[in-house]
């Protein structure tokens, strides 16, 4: 049986994959505590989302987020938690 801190992460990734989906983005969950979590398409756009019920990446996520967008120059994210609803922040793009 999975712990709670997986499963408190799970539903915030379904979450924020069901809003990216609701204003428009076909969207890709990576099972498996994948880096990133989610990647998010549009006409004409590609986004990477990393989920953080907390808002906190670790050093080491921010390097690598880092990297993968100076590499594809694709934009990566960041989606949070604030006060029950899913909020995104820009992190690199």
């Amino acid at each position: 049986m999975p712990n709670k801190n997986y499963l408190k992460g799970y539903r915030f990734e379904k979450k924020t994959q069901k809003y990216l989906e609701n204003i428009g983005y076909i969207t890709y969950r990576q099972a498996k505590s994948s880096f990133p979590d989610i990647i998010a398409i549009k006409k004409g756009e590609t986004v990477l989302v990393e989920c953080k019920v907390n808002g906190k990446l670790s050093r080491k996520e921010k390097e690598n987020a880092k990297e993968i967008y100076e590499i594809t120059g694709i934009i990566f994210m960041l989606a949070y938690n604030e006060n029950g609803k899913v909020k995104l922040k820009k992190l690199y793009g």
